[in-house]
C-alpha cells in the first residue's frame, strides 16, 4: 500500500510558500532558479510534524528499515528529532525496546568519551536515513 502521496507533498510545499522562485547563487558554483525554504515548515511545530508524516511515508513506501532517523546539524535537526521519535513510537516493540535519539554535533566536542564527540546516541554499523535540507 503506497503512503507518500507526491502531488499532497508538492501542494503542502507550495502552500507553506517553501519554494521561492529566484535565481540563487549555489554553495557549489552555479545559479538555480530556485530556493527551498523548509525552515517555514520546521519552525512551525504543527508544519513539522505534518512534513515528517512525510517523511515517515516515504521512507515505508521504499523500504527503508532504518535503526535512526538522523538530521543534519542546524537545518533540520528539529525535524530529526520529530521524525524519529514519532518512528520509535510507532515501533511494535517500542515499550520493551531502547530507540536512540541521535543527533550530530555540528563541531566536534573536545572531551568527553569519543562515541559523545560527533555524533551522539548510535551505534557504530547503525543504519541510518539521513535527513537533510
Amino acid at each position: 500500500m503506497k503512503l507518500f502521496n507526491k502531488d499532497e507533498f508538492i501542494d503542502f510545499a507550495l502552500r507553506r510558500k517553501v519554494v521561492e522562485f529566484k535565481d540563487v547563487q549555489a554553495s557549489a558554483g552555479g545559479t538555480l532558479p530556485f530556493y527551498i525554504r523548509w525552515e517555514r515548515v520546521i519552525g512551525n511545530v504543527k508544519d513539522c510534524i505534518e512534513l515528517g508524516t512525510y517523511v515517515l511515508a516515504y521512507a515505508e513506501d521504499q523500504g527503508y528499515h532504518p535503526d535512526a532517523f538522523l538530521a543534519v546539524p542546524e537545518g533540520p535537526s528539529r525535524l530529526g528529532f520529530e521524525v524519529q521519535r514519532r518512528w520509535a513510537i510507532d515501533q511494535e516493540d517500542f515499550e520493551g525496546k531502547r530507540y536512540p535519539n541521535p543527533m550530530i554535533r555540528k563541531t566536534r566536542k573536545g572531551i568527553g568519551p569519543v562515541e559523545e564527540r560527533e555524533v551522539l546516541s548510535l551505534k557504530k554499523g547503525s543504519h541510518v536515513v539521513l535527513l537533510e535540507d
